[in-house]
């Protein structure tokens, strides 16, 4: 009998590269963008009253790199939970090229990685391994069965993690992850025979233009009609994407990052960047090298109580229709709360509930030696929304009239957001807010 520890960690980097996505990446994207709303949808059940985050990406790499190791009435079954292409030498494909559009770039996040760790008791097919390094350029890590396999993940993502984020401070990083491995608590409460699967991504970004810190102040946020909270509201005048969305009766307002294109940093994945050398720290964007690709659509209710019933109104396109309205900016006082959040679930439940075939789940294709099953798959996704953004400010628009008055628009109630890369239309992470955590 053999013990089984799988860590599949997902942490996904949010620079990207300037191409655009494939065409022949389009149904997978498509696939991903639609599991979100459909995620989306099945959080709000589970917590009617509660924000939460995820990253949307991170959950399908995860699942289509289990699918490697499973039979093929697993994978179908994985296949129709996430709606992938049936084909699956395009799913792995498309996978192949995502995974290699969002490593090597400057970083806005901590890193990525994807790395796959196993007990080394365990024979794991040799297929598998080649397919997992040629598809999500990862590999297996064995694990010492004699040492807390929590103290030996945890040095091998802080390893890779050093690696990647030259120069700077990543103690705050460092005590976040143990945190987070506590809670996991891959020790020896692991069933023998379980997958266990885990996500971490750290996003961190600025803004195409930043939020005067002069100009946040506390302010109401209306939870509900008998709760009100007295958060710090940053305020930016400026001109701004904005649309309404009258299905749900909302707005989404588009708040650009600020990325910096053609200066790369190397991202390294397990199989290649341990014999890399690191590079020096980028520290600005230069003049003519601004890229703002990456957005955060908020999708605001018209009225204080409308996220509930904006939620019910959802389909697995919704999402997917916002970014395409955006047709030209309007000239706003955006006022939006600080806010941070840290979510950690647990979403082998989620995995379980959606997998039709629970019980029948095979994964042999990974290891012929031992019978396993999916067992806790842990996702963790932490953001910070403040004032601070890129050292280099973004121009007014020419013809501006200075005698304009603005349109104020008040994020002061609940409310979605999400970050989405307009380039390969990919949305990145999802969340919802209805009580903001205030961050110093």
């Amino acid at each position: 009998m053999f013990r089984v520890s799988i860590l599949v960690s997902a942490t996904i980097s949010i620079v990207l590269l300037c191409t655009e996505s494939s065409a022949k990446d389009e149904e997978l994207i498509r696939a991903n963008n639609e599991f979100a709303s459909r995620f989306y949808q099945v959080l709000t059940w589970e917590n009617k009253d509660e924000d939460f985050i995820f990253c949307p990406l991170c959950i399908t790499t995860t699942m289509a790199m289990l699918s490697l190791g499973s039979n093929r009435v697993t994978t179908k079954d994985i296949y129709t939970t996430i709606g992938f292409p049936r084909n699956e030498t395009a799913v792995l494909e498309g996978y192949q090229r995502l995974v290699e559009v969002f490593s090597e770039q400057v970083k806005p996040t901590r890193s990525m990685f994807n790395g796959m760790f196993v007990s080394n008791s365990v024979e794991v097919e040799p297929d598998f391994q080649n397919k997992l390094e040629k598809y999500f350029h990862s590999r297996i890590h064995y694990l010492n069965p004699k040492v807390k396999r929590n103290t030996q993940i945890l040095k091998a993502i802080q390893k890779q993690l050093n690696k990647t984020n030259v120069g700077s401070d990543e103690s705050d990083y460092e005590d976040e992850t143990m945190k987070y491995m506590k809670v996991m608590a891959l020790g020896s409460n692991a069933s023998e025979f379980e997958i266990n699967l885990a996500n971490y991504l750290d996003f961190k970004a600025g803004w195409e233009k930043k939020f005067d810190l002069l100009n946040t102040k506390p302010e109401p946020f209306y939870v509900n009609s008998s709760e009100i909270l007295i958060v710090n509201t940053m305020q930016q005048t400026g001109h701004y994407f904005m649309t309404p969305v009258p299905e749900l009766d909302a707005q989404a307002i588009s708040i650009p990052y600020l990325l910096c294109d053609g200066l790369k940093l190397s991202t390294p994945s397990f199989n290649r960047t341990l014999r890399s050398k690191p590079r020096k720290k980028l520290k600005t964007c230069k003049s003519g090298v601004k890229d703002s690709r990456l957005q955060m659509i908020v999708l605001l209710p018209n009225s204080q109580d409308g996220l509930r019933a904006m939620e019910r109104k959802f389909t697995r396109q919704t999402l997917l229709s916002i970014p395409a309205r955006f047709d030209y900016k309007t000239y706003l006082d955006l006022r939006i709360p600080r806010f941070q959040m840290v979510s950690k679930k647990n979403v082998a439940d989620l995995a379980s509930t959606l997998l039709e075939n629970e019980e029948q789940q095979d994964y042999n294709n990974l290891s012929k030696t031992s019978s396993l099953h999916l067992g806790r798959a842990f996702h963790r996704v932490s953001i910070t929304v403040n004032e601070r953004g890129s050292r280099t400010k973004s121009s007014l628009l020419k013809g501006k009239n200075p005698w304009t008055h603005p349109k104020i628009v008040r994020v002061d109630r609940p409310f979605l957001a999400f970050i989405h890369d307009k380039k390969t239309d990919v949305i990145l992470i999802v969340m919802r807010v209805i009580r903001p955590r205030s961050v110093d």
